[in-house]
């Protein structure tokens, strides 16, 4: 992770909507500084304070988080307890929670921690014991079964707990399940080593779903009969399957406890202990946590610790402040928590109006790219030594260039240049990556981190930019005219993708690029014919003049007047799928598999209805499309297309 002046030098202020958990309503749009506020507040009367930040994957949860806690440092009033998303290990987080205090339930759990399999025994051991805890545990009858008040519920549950067993005992099953990228070594790698930069995992990570069991026929030859039995069910019968997976879920915070951290660990009476210390020192304990999946195996444990009052006939506990990140639905099914929850605070705008918009974009990746032209030791230097809020230098003012390279490719509100990018570069490239939302984390991980690494290696052979560096942006970007491409490619066969990347991106409003930035990135400027069709139009009509008949001049040239494209005049999905077909031109793209389809229908019709229809018709009778002697399958085919067709010996054959 970022060291603290790298962090806060591209911390950029999102924007957050504030309403209650579970609430469907858009709420209210507030900046960070006010879950600052809100965090050093009034704790609620029975003693405590939670506040979650709510968001997908990728949307800055955590980032914020850490922003927060970065900014209450120094409250003598306050214990404060971090637990960062990576790297922390469900035993850590015990760890880190009793740091420095002392009680006999605290004493208790570090001899526990001490005795836990997980110190001493390696995963492919533990991922055995993980299976027999869980196989012990599902027989249990108390097991995910409080909630059951249905007769056939019950009956359900009862063969689950006689059958599954057998199935997590099954040798066959039990190598699929330990397998490499499987499931059970993903849950104990999680348990010993927590989370890293980059490994994509979401909330289902940290449990079972229907697809890590083996439920395919070929996977089911070798297994025990009592385990195929069940297995067999469950791949054909989707309610077996699905409590199956319902009963081992609930199960499973239970059985990593018992590996990972020891049963004997009593985490509410340790959260007791802490609070009734601090409380005697005069101390708030005040939890930052960079995302709930740091507690799988305890969560449930954890969750109901902190909610305990800290009035009560048992003693006074200290005040507790939570701050946590937490994926949308996370708490569907806990009432108990989600009503104990302040307003939320939601991450996740799409890009565009009523979102994030261009500049916003522009002054994010600006403070990226700012902070990347710095030597990251002075940059922690002047962190460390920041008299004020305006404590990071732009790289810019040093550049001798800063004047002219800000005119060509501007800047952002901070006065960041983007280069090598551009405002229009920055839009196109962004409204790519945001499918559903922008995703600050997808637009570093592309825009800086992937970006600035291939365009170094574009700079020094010449082929800046390279259909390489684009490659991410390709297929939700508008491609140029197939026209103007087959045009660029006979004419300037060196530079033609170079050339076909700046037109597509970097270009303006109009679909012209102007020659400074050419000329900044060794390209030589483009002449009127290697502008696209609307270019070579708006130019021209600004200079022609009208003849006596009232004809532009230049019309006859081959220049319209009409502005219309095919696309405008195409209804949906048409002008969607002609859009597909100037990408697909050139197997510059793949064709979708929608597209594909729709296209071999229109190609199956028009057949058929010439055959029919046509001048000289040719009625083949019923029994022609009855036996489907012209089939839409089989005999007509499309190359370049993403899915899978049945080759065979079309008919039509379309490349």
């Amino acid at each position: 992770s970022l060291q603290p002046g790298h962090f806060q030098a591209v911390h950029h202020p999102l924007k957050l909507r504030r309403r209650p958990l579970g609430s469907r309503t858009l709420g209210k749009w507030v900046d960070e500084t006010e879950i600052v506020k809100v965090l050093e507040g009034p704790l609620r009367p029975d003693g405590y304070l939670l506040v979650p930040i709510v968001g997908g994957s990728g949307t800055g949860k955590s980032h914020l988080v850490r922003w927060v806690y970065e900014r209450v440092q120094g409250r003598d009033n306050w214990e404060v307890r971090y637990l960062a998303k990576n790297r922390t290990s469900i035993r850590r987080v015990i760890e880190i929670v009793i740091e420095g205090l002392e009680g006999p339930a605290i004493e208790k759990a570090r001899e526990a921690l001490l005795r836990a399999p997980a110190q001493s025994e390696s995963e492919e051991i533990l991922a055995e014991r993980l299976l027999d805890e869980l196989a012990l545990i599902t027989s249990e009858e108390s097991v995910g079964e409080t909630d059951i008040t249905d007769r056939r519920a019950a009956q359900m549950a009862a063969k689950l707990r006689r059958q599954l067993p057998d199935v997590l005992r099954d040798p066959v099953v039990r190598r699929r399940l330990t397998a490499e990228g499987a499931v059970i070594p993903r849950l104990v790698g999680l348990a010993v080593r927590g989370r890293s930069d980059g490994d994509g995992l979401d909330d289902d990570a940290m449990s079972v779903v229907d697809d890590d069991l083996p439920l395919e026929f070929e996977q089911l030859g070798e297994v025990s009969k009592q385990a195929k039995t069940l297995l067999g069910q469950m791949a054909s019968n989707l309610t077996i399957r699905s409590s199956a997976v319902k009963l081992i879920n609930a199960a499973l915070p239970s059985a990593v406890k018992r590996v990972f951290v020891s049963s004997q660990v009593d985490l509410i009476e340790v959260f007791r202990e802490v609070r009734r210390e601090l409380l005697a020192a005069g101390r708030d304990l005040v939890l930052f946590i960079e995302d709930l999946t740091v507690l799988h195996g305890v969560e449930r444990e954890f969750l109901d610790a902190i909610v305990e009052p800290a009035r009560s006939p048992d003693g006074n506990l200290c005040g507790l402040r939570l701050l946590f990140a937490v994926t949308e639905g996370h708490f569907d099914g806990l009432d108990t928590v989600r009503t104990r929850c302040d307003d939320a605070y939601w991450l996740g705008s799409s890009y565009g109006p009523g979102g994030v918009g261009e500049e916003e974009a522009i002054s994010f990746l600006g403070r990226y790219l700012n902070a990347s032209r710095h030597d990251p030791e002075d940059v922690a230097n002047w962190w460390s030594n920041r008299q004020s809020e305006s404590w990071m230098q732009n790289a810019c003012h040093a550049c001798d260039y800063q004047v002219e390279c800000h005119e060509t490719f501007g800047s952002s509100e901070e006065g960041y240049g983007l280069y090598p990018f551009n405002p229009a570069a920055v839009n196109r490239f962004v409204a790519s990556l945001s499918v559903e939302r922008f995703d600050p984390r997808v637009v570093v991980r592309e825009m800086i981190n992937r970006f600035l690494t291939v365009a170094s290696s574009d700079f020094s052979r010449g082929g800046f930019p390279s259909d390489e560096l684009v490659g991410p942006f390709d297929e939700r970007s508008e491609p140029l005219d197939p026209m103007v491409q087959a045009g660029l490619k006979s004419r300037r066969p060196g530079d033609f993708a170079q050339v076909v990347n700046l037109m597509r991106y970097w270009s303006d409003q109009s679909g012209a690029v102007g020659d400074e930035i050419l000329g900044a990135f060794g390209i030589r400027a483009l002449d009127e014919f290697d502008a696209s069709p609307r270019t070579r139009s708006v130019a021209m009509r600004k200079t022609a003049s009208r003849g006596p008949s009232g004809q532009l001049a230049g019309q006859e040239a081959g220049v319209g007047v009409d502005d219309e494209t095919i696309e405008s005049r195409l209804r949906s999905p048409w002008a969607a799928i002609f859009d597909e077909l100037n990408g697909w031109v050139g197997n510059r793209r793949g064709l979708s598999a929608a597209a594909t389809n729709h296209l071999k229908k229109l190609v199956h019709k028009s057949v058929t209805d010439n055959l029919d229809y046509s001048a000289l018709p040719v009625n083949l009778g019923e029994s022609f499309n009855e036996q489907n002697r012209f089939d839409l399958r089989r005999h007509v085919f499309i190359a370049g297309s993403v899915t899978d067709q049945v080759r065979g010996d079309p008919m039509v054959s379309i490349e």
